[in-house]
């Protein structure tokens, strides 16, 4: 004879579906009644080791080139320019030119102040065709070229001082343009190649 046991509880289930005690369902099992079966074995908790923690990578001189751009407003991006800066890679250093307008205290490196002075002479030459554009291009342009003219010489080890040549016509601007194509100088006074 087939005896019908609920395998929680171990009550006997004599014509029903599911135990009247604990609703679990009826199993076709001969059992023996519950004085006798082994309490279940409660399985073991396995123990997972803990994932090894990994040390932040170590940035080399070499790939820190470019800064990354400063004075981003907290993370935000705008959706514009980086559509245009990924069809145009050139004009990579201009747009942080024009983001980073009252930024005159980090540094510019060599390749981003020289591309983003190509591009703005290239937008100048453009411009000069229509002259009202040109001039208020101008004077929207004035103060972000000085911003990054003074993170420029920052950069190769100068002061903001060194903007005061531009007033001396020509051995001034001589004077300028040759401290904006000095090397960058690290923070001890090495220089940089």
């Amino acid at each position: 004879m087939v005896q019908k046991f609920c395998s929680n509880c171990g009550e006997e289930l004599v014509g029903v579906m599911f135990c009247e005690e604990c609703g679990t369902p009826v199993v076709n099992i001969q059992q023996p009644p519950p004085e006798t079966i082994p309490p279940p074995v409660q399985p073991k908790a396995v123990i997972q080791p803990e994932p090894a923690v990994q040390p932040p990578p170590v940035q080399s001189k070499t790939t820190a080139q470019t800064p990354p751009p400063e004075n981003n407003q907290a993370g935000k991006t705008d959706k514009f320019t980086d559509k245009i800066v990924d069809k145009f890679p050139i004009l990579t250093e201009y747009v942080n030119m024009l983001k980073n307008f009252s930024n005159f205290s980090d540094r510019t490196t060599f390749k981003g102040f020289w591309m983003a002075c190509l591009v703005d002479f290239i937008f100048s030459l453009v411009l000069m065709l229509i002259p009202p554009l040109a001039t208020l291009y101008t004077f929207v342009t004035i103060i972000p070229a000085l911003a990054i003219s003074v993170r420029r010489l920052r950069d190769a080890g100068k002061t903001w001082h060194y903007m005061l040549w531009l007033l001396i016509p020509i051995p001034g601007w001589i004077i300028l343009i040759y401290s904006l194509c000095r090397p960058s100088v690290e923070d001890n006074g090495t220089r940089v190649v």
